[in-house]
Parts: structure tokens; sequence; C-alpha cells
């Protein structure tokens, strides 16, 4: 049901990500699901929010503060511009850090793509899911944009407490052939998952 209602809206969320996030992996949307069961507990969709409400009453209190803190530590966004100086001196006093240097290297988030990445993205855009779901995350042929993509990935799976990932999966392969954009990263994660989730 929420993997299916995120997709009726998958064209419009990446053309925005396009559109307006400049660097990669540093982007996140929570949405709001209100769902009824009828009697025979079948889920029906009541509403999406996207801008769900997050007050402070004790009873959403002790729903929502977990689900913020899995959810920052999910995303794990990192500082990629440097900070004024006065931004830095109050990040000390929070979190004093030995080292000086607190930005990550910018060619992490980067979309810049090297003529290698190019070319493995242009080919693989007219192959069906069967011709390239063994082939594209093999460990021989990533490049290290590739390698980025999956590392950020397994990062994200790996700070999951109270959440539970449901795309990409192994068994996601009706889902990928659904959405309105294809997108070269949902491709190379699928992949992934087909090739090593079981290990």
């Amino acid at each position: 049901l929420i993997l299916k209602t995120i997709l009726c809206g998958q064209k419009d969320m990446a053309l925005q990500y396009k559109k307006q996030v400049k660097y990669d992996g540093l982007c996140y949307k929570l949405f709001g699901v209100d769902v009824m069961l009828d009697n025979n507990l079948k889920p029906w969709l009541l509403e999406l929010n996207n801008f769900p409400s997050l007050e402070p009453p004790k009873l959403d209190r002790l729903v929502n503060e977990p689900m913020i803190a899995d959810m920052f530590n999910i995303i794990g966004l990192h500082i990629n511009q440097k900070p004024s100086n006065a931004a830095l001196q109050e990040l000390q006093k929070i979190h004093p850090w030995k080292s000086k240097d607190l930005l990550r290297n910018p060619d992490l988030y980067s979309r810049k793509r090297s003529e290698a990445q190019k070319q493995k993205e242009d080919s693989y855009k007219s192959m069906t899911l069967e011709d390239y779901v063994d082939k594209l995350a093999d460990p021989n042929s990533l490049t290290g944009r590739d390698l980025r993509i999956l590392v950020q990935a397994e990062e994200e799976l790996s700070q999951c407490k109270g959440f539970q990932r449901i795309y990409p999966k192994k068994e996601g392969k009706t889902y990928l052939n659904t959405m309105e954009v294809e997108n070269y990263s949902d491709k190379l994660l699928f992949s992934w998952e087909h090739l090593f989730s079981h290990r």
C-alpha cells in the first residue's frame, strides 16, 4: 500500500529532486500516511500528508520523537559547505572535536559523471531488466559513482531501527517496471539486492 502510494508520485518527486537539489545524498522527504483497517484487517489509504503534523502533545511525542531520531540517523546529513566562523564556534560548543576539517569531500555528493560512467549508464538504458539484473552491480564492473551510491544505501539500511526499507528489495521487480522516470541508481540498487541480498 505504502510503496504503491509513493510510486504514484515518483515522477513528480524525481523531477523536483533533479531541479531543486544540487548534490546527491543530501535530501529527504517525510510523509505522513493515514490508513484505516477494515473488519478483515485490509488496509485502506485515507490520505497521504506531504507535511505531516509533528505536534508536541505527549501521545504524539511517544511516537514522533523516536521516529524523528531514526529518520535523521538514516539520512545521515553531512556538512557539505564551509560553515561561517560563528556557526563553527557554535558547533564546537555543542560537539567538540579535534579536527578542524568538518567537510566531507564534495566529490562524494557530486553529480558529475566521468566519461566511463556516462558510457556505462547509456549502455544500460536500452536493456531490459532481465538483461542487466545480473550484470549492473557485478563488483568487477562497478565505477566510483556506483560504489558511492551503494555505500550510501547500505549505510542508510544499517541505521534502520524503527523503519523498514520497502524498496529496493530483491522481490521489487514489479515496482521497478512501474516507475515513470527511469533512474540508473534504482536499477543499480535493484541489481545489487538481486545479487547480494541473500548474503
